[in-house]
Protein backbone atom coordinates (compact mmCIF):
# COMPACT_ATOMS: atom_id res chain seq x y z
CA UNK A 1 0.00 0.00 0.00
CA UNK A 2 1.06 3.40 -0.73
CA UNK A 3 1.11 6.41 2.15
CA UNK A 4 -1.83 7.98 0.38
CA UNK A 5 -4.02 4.99 0.75
CA UNK A 6 -2.93 4.63 4.00
CA UNK A 7 -3.75 8.04 5.22
CA UNK A 8 -7.27 7.69 2.78
CA UNK A 9 -7.91 4.38 4.52
CA UNK A 10 -7.03 6.14 8.52
CA UNK A 11 -8.87 9.18 7.72
CA UNK A 12 -11.84 8.31 5.10
CA UNK A 13 -14.60 9.66 7.38
CA UNK A 14 -13.02 12.01 8.26
CA UNK A 15 -12.58 13.22 4.81
CA UNK A 16 -16.38 12.52 4.37
CA UNK A 17 -17.46 14.21 6.70
CA UNK A 18 -15.64 17.36 5.51
CA UNK A 19 -16.36 16.87 1.48
CA UNK A 20 -19.67 16.63 2.88
CA UNK A 21 -19.64 20.20 5.17
CA UNK A 22 -18.04 21.62 1.74
CA UNK A 23 -20.93 20.50 -0.07
CA UNK A 24 -23.29 21.88 2.14
CA UNK A 25 -21.66 25.17 1.77
CA UNK A 26 -21.08 25.80 -1.97
CA UNK A 27 -25.14 24.23 -2.48
CA UNK A 28 -27.44 27.52 -2.93
CA UNK A 29 -29.73 27.92 0.15
CA UNK A 30 -33.76 27.87 -1.30
CA UNK A 31 -35.76 30.16 0.65
CA UNK A 32 -39.86 28.94 1.04
CA UNK A 33 -41.96 31.63 1.25
CA UNK A 34 -44.98 31.69 3.12
CA UNK A 35 -47.50 33.27 0.34
CA UNK A 36 -50.19 33.77 3.08
CA UNK A 37 -47.39 36.42 5.43
CA UNK A 38 -46.42 39.79 3.80
CA UNK A 39 -42.91 40.24 2.25
CA UNK A 40 -40.35 41.60 4.49
CA UNK A 41 -40.17 44.69 2.61
CA UNK A 42 -43.34 45.49 2.15
CA UNK A 43 -44.92 48.45 3.99
CA UNK A 44 -47.50 46.42 6.75
CA UNK A 45 -44.46 44.90 8.06
CA UNK A 46 -42.50 48.23 8.81
CA UNK A 47 -45.02 49.54 10.21
CA UNK A 48 -45.95 46.75 12.30
CA UNK A 49 -42.41 46.68 13.49
CA UNK A 50 -41.81 49.94 14.15
CA UNK A 51 -44.10 51.39 17.40
CA UNK A 52 -42.65 55.13 18.39
CA UNK A 53 -42.55 56.03 21.62
CA UNK A 54 -43.91 59.11 23.02
CA UNK A 55 -40.54 60.71 22.65
CA UNK A 56 -40.33 59.09 19.43
CA UNK A 57 -43.30 60.37 17.78
CA UNK A 58 -43.39 63.55 19.05
CA UNK A 59 -39.30 64.17 18.11
CA UNK A 60 -40.61 62.57 14.62
CA UNK A 61 -43.06 65.36 14.41
CA UNK A 62 -40.78 68.07 15.51
CA UNK A 63 -38.23 66.57 13.37
CA UNK A 64 -40.90 66.59 10.42
CA UNK A 65 -41.19 70.10 9.95
CA UNK A 66 -37.39 70.90 9.42
CA UNK A 67 -37.41 72.39 6.06
CA UNK A 68 -36.46 70.20 3.49
CA UNK A 69 -36.79 67.02 5.92
CA UNK A 70 -40.23 65.62 4.70
CA UNK A 71 -41.48 62.65 6.35
CA UNK A 72 -39.23 61.64 9.35
CA UNK A 73 -38.91 58.57 11.76
CA UNK A 74 -36.79 58.32 14.37
CA UNK A 75 -35.88 54.92 16.67
CA UNK A 76 -33.98 56.24 20.03
CA UNK A 77 -31.94 53.83 22.15
CA UNK A 78 -29.56 54.74 25.52
CA UNK A 79 -26.52 54.28 22.99
CA UNK A 80 -27.68 56.51 20.04
CA UNK A 81 -30.87 57.79 17.23
CA UNK A 82 -31.53 56.36 13.47
CA UNK A 83 -33.36 58.65 11.80
CA UNK A 84 -34.58 57.86 8.48
CA UNK A 85 -35.96 60.79 6.23
CA UNK A 86 -36.76 61.71 3.02
CA UNK A 87 -33.88 64.18 2.08
CA UNK A 88 -29.90 63.47 1.83
CA UNK A 89 -28.92 66.91 1.77
CA UNK A 90 -26.23 67.62 3.96
CA UNK A 91 -28.29 70.95 5.26
CA UNK A 92 -31.40 69.01 6.09
CA UNK A 93 -28.64 66.23 8.18
CA UNK A 94 -26.96 69.15 10.23
CA UNK A 95 -30.32 70.22 10.98
CA UNK A 96 -31.30 66.93 12.17
CA UNK A 97 -28.26 66.19 13.85
CA UNK A 98 -28.84 69.16 15.84
CA UNK A 99 -32.24 69.28 16.71
CA UNK A 100 -31.56 65.23 18.17
CA UNK A 101 -28.51 66.34 20.16
CA UNK A 102 -30.24 69.16 21.51
CA UNK A 103 -33.17 67.18 22.63
CA UNK A 104 -31.66 64.18 23.54
CA UNK A 105 -27.88 65.01 24.51
CA UNK A 106 -26.47 62.20 22.10
CA UNK A 107 -23.48 62.93 20.72
CA UNK A 108 -23.27 63.46 16.57
CA UNK A 109 -21.65 60.18 16.42
CA UNK A 110 -24.08 58.37 17.78
CA UNK A 111 -26.83 59.89 15.34
CA UNK A 112 -27.43 58.61 11.95
CA UNK A 113 -29.24 59.45 9.49
CA UNK A 114 -30.34 57.85 6.45
CA UNK A 115 -32.63 58.28 3.33
CA UNK A 116 -35.41 56.62 3.20
CA UNK A 117 -39.03 55.61 2.24
CA UNK A 118 -40.90 56.77 5.69
CA UNK A 119 -44.83 56.60 6.31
Amino acid sequence: MTKFQTIFNQYKYVLIVLAAGLLLLVLPKSEQHDKTAPARDSPAVAEAAYNASPDEAKLSALLSQIDGAGSVRIALSDNGAVIICQSAASGVKLGLTNAVTAYTGLTSNKIIILKGETQ
